[in-house]
């Protein structure tokens, strides 16, 4: 069982049912806070209606001038600019040129189903251009963050080896006016550290996962909520002058479509039957930034799973305890009450473990519980079906139905003790003989005489089972049998019986 089960998760089958199990998990954590760090400044569907998309360099740069003067941290751009839109693209660049804290974005990865996206050129050259890749799990859900789409260290001596998303980016700006930065990479430490908080990537096998790609560098996401989980205003309230004086002011300004018929969304672990509402590209980045700002400012955990061979361990532990216990208590109720409580016992408590950031197998160590319980208990069922048989068929020819139940319930008992406690009780006996049987032994052949006794006695002592007796011995050609025991019979009138039935 074992085996089949470390088989099934190595191949990756269980991988639904443990991202089922993350995502409820995330589902269950209390709500956190909003961010006041961060505002989006979303395309919504009314924007598209009055201004069109994509929006022109016109509006975008009026858009990016008004933002800009309220002194934001910093400002990212989550609209690709790759070719100038309708007029205005002088206006544009020399707002480019002249906001030092703007982030564009690219698409770095090619695959089937996207193609590469080049960044505004003038932010290009100005190395003020991210990433906004996304990874998605093959059951179309979002739930990690990639922090650099190609492989390689963030260092000063290899500048251009990664490209930051836009998340990550636009973080490292606003950490820069608090005087803290990346820490550069060691042989002995190439993970993102930042102020020592290690954003450690995730492997091919990291927790629930089996095999998935983990190109580049990617990290767990750790949402703070659902769709709408940041301030987030439109685009022509902006234009029109109706947003308050300091709503950008030292904060993290994102700016992107949020309007659903622009395709640009992501389902995330939020989404369930009861809550359908996807979460927009923009948004993604805004967990993304918020995530380490508040893992390096406010010691917010980080999303980790344990090694391998951890995973492993933990799985077989929880599969003992299941096969342990149900052969000490080997009763099926029992055990369906005690596993029961067991399997509880075991999804809170990597539910309350996970609240600590640690994603430990659910699954994979439920299923190992549950099925080396049941696995056992139906052993241990069959085999005392087997064994009940045997002493059936051992006690049946000289004790009746229920004298032999009565043995098989006490068999602990005669198992431990050899024979059945004494007793005091009121019980018949009956003795009977065979009239002149040494006359007839003598002048009887011995194989004739014995064939004849053995006839009788077989049909003694079966006129004594269907009087509910009990052949104790044979003594020759007597019969000794006992009425009223091993059951004892307690009232005058079944004690009568006895007698009667004798």
């Amino acid at each position: 069982t074992l085996g089949m089960l470390l088989l099934l998760r190595w191949l990756g089958w269980l991988q639904p049912m443990e991202l089922a199990a993350y995502d409820q998990f995330i589902r269950w954590r209390p709500a956190e806070a909003m961010d006041s760090r961060i505002v989006i400044v979303g395309m919504d569907e009314e924007d598209i209606r009055k201004l069109g998309w994509p929006i022109a360099d016109a509006q975008l740069a009026e858009l990016i001038e008004r933002i800009r003067q309220q002194n934001p941290r910093a400002i990212g751009l989550d609209i690709y600019r790759d070719l100038p839109v309708k007029a205005g693209q002088q206006r544009l660049e020399t707002i480019f040129k002249s906001t030092p804290n703007l982030i564009g974005i690219e698409r770095v990865i090619e695959d089937g189903t996207s193609s590469r996206v080049a960044p505004p050129p003038v932010l290009k050259s100005l190395g003020q251009t991210s990433s906004n890749d996304v990874v998605v799990d093959p059951d179309g859900k979002l739930r990690r963050a990639l922090l650099f789409p190609q492989t390689g260290q963030l260092s000063d001596q290899n500048p251009e080896a990664v490209i930051p998303s836009l998340g990550l980016f636009v973080a490292l700006l606003y950490l820069d006016y608090e005087g803290i930065s990346a820490e550069p990479s060691r042989p002995d430490a190439p993970n993102l550290t930042i102020r020592g908080v290690e954003f450690a990537p995730i492997e091919s096998n990291e927790g629930g996962y089996q095999d998935i790609e983990a190109r580049g560098y990617q990290i767990m996401l750790n949402f703070r909520g659902g769709a709408g989980s940041f301030q987030t205003l439109s685009v022509r309230a902006v234009l029109a002058g109706q947003v308050p004086n300091h709503v950008f002011h030292d904060r993290i300004v994102l700016i992107g479509a949020t309007a659903a018929s622009l395709n640009d969304i992501f389902y995330t672990p939020y989404n369930s039957p009861q809550q359908t509402e996807p979460m927009s590209g923009v948004e993604i980045q805004a967990h993304v930034a918020s995530q380490i700002l508040s893992a390096v400012l406010q010691g917010r955990q980080l999303i980790r799973s344990w090694p391998e061979l951890g995973e492993v361990v933990w799985i077989i532990a929880w599969t003992l305890v299941g096969t342990i216990t149900s052969w000490m208590l080997r009763s099926p109720p029992r055990v369906g009450l005690v596993t029961l409580v067991m399997s509880s016992s075991l999804m809170a408590g990597c539910y309350w473990i996970f609240l600590s950031g640690l994603w430990i197998p659910v699954v994979p160590a439920l299923l190992g519980l549950v099925v080396s319980s049941v696995m056992i208990t139906g052993y241990i069922a069959v085999a005392e079906q087997e064994e009940r048989q045997l002493v059936m068929n051992l006690f049946g020819r000289h004790v009746s139905p229920t004298v032999a139940e009565a043995i098989w319930r006490d068999r602990e008992q005669l198992l431990t003790a050899g024979r059945l406690p004494g007793r005091r009780l009121t019980a018949t006996v009956l003795f009977t003989d065979i009239r002149d049987f040494s006359s007839i032994a003598e002048q009887t052949d011995p194989e004739v005489l014995m064939n004849w006794l053995n006839e009788y006695m077989e049909a003694m002592a079966q006129l004594v089972l269907e009087h509910g007796g009990i052949v104790d011995k044979f003594i020759g050609d007597a019969v000794m049998a006992v009425f009223g025991v091993p059951i004892p019979h307690t009232t005058p009138e079944d004690i009568a019986q006895d007698a009667c039935n004798a």
